[in-house]
């Protein structure tokens, strides 16, 4: 016997508008794509330093298991392995919340782990407005070159290491 399924009509609204194309939405894509890059890095990673490490990544490993497969190898600097996790935490954060959005505290939160080659552009965004700014460009230049300053540092150690 199929029973009707009952849609709580003020949870689909929220979804819609969160389809919809507005300030958020931008960064959650931003930060996914990024998240995705890193992703394609551990994979590369993993591939080259077991013999059969392709195994690993054509499973059904979580992105979490696999920076702590790549953290083990010893190769990626520990303050890029906590950037990595961070992103990982907001990804999360925003899969899991329709309604989340991105903060100052969770990009500084990737950042952080970089010292001083975070901090001398980060000043430069840090306690504005953010999500509420009208100009709203910063927060999202802010968003992606922090983004790129961890995907800059983990394509460097994987071109130090030789990974092809």
């Amino acid at each position: 016997m199929n029973k009707a399924l009952h849609v709580d009509s003020e949870a689909f609204k929220r979804m819609i508008k969160a389809l919809k194309e507005d300030p958020n939405s931008r960064l959650l894509a931003t930060s996914l794509r990024f998240h995705l890059l890193i992703e394609y890095y551990l994979d590369l990673i993993i591939s080259n330093f077991l013999k059969r490490g392709f195994v690993l990544v054509d499973s059904n490993i979580t992105f979490s298991q696999k920076i702590n497969i790549v953290d083990s190898f010893g190769v990626v600097p520990e303050n890029i392995i906590i950037s990595i996790k961070k992103l990982n935490t907001l990804r999360n954060k925003s899969a899991h919340d329709i309604d989340y959005q991105i903060s100052e505290k969770d990009v500084d939160n990737i950042g952080r782990p970089f010292g001083k080659n975070y901090t001398e552009f980060a000043q430069r965004y840090l306690g504005r407005d953010s999500i509420n700014d009208p100009d709203q460009a910063y927060f999202e230049a802010f968003l992606y070159n922090t983004l790129m300053l961890l995907l800059r540092e983990i394509n460097y150690v994987v071109e130090q290491t030789e990974i092809k």
